[in-house]
């Protein structure tokens, strides 16, 4: 999560701050895919994989960018 948040500008993170929980499935081929790639959960990530719960890469990455969101939304 750090290395994520890191990596995301201010901008970015106060516009997913205030994206309704409903429209974060938006962000399948922008912010999920740059987490599928990056952390490479299409090369068998195992690791994060199980962590979310999921052999599948896409899972994880809706399952990590719920999480993010969750996380600004305390941080608020």
């Amino acid at each position: 999560m750090e290395r994520l948040l890191a990596s995301l500008s201010a901008a970015d993170l106060d516009s997913l701050r205030r994206m309704p929980e409903q429209q974060l499935i938006n962000l399948h081929f922008g912010l999920a895919l740059h987490i599928r790639n990056e952390f490479g959960l299409w090369a068998g990530n195992g690791d994060l994989l199980s962590a979310c719960g999921t052999d599948e890469a896409d899972a994880a990455s809706a399952a990590i960018v719920h999480a993010l969101w969750a996380r600004l939304q305390k941080a608020d």
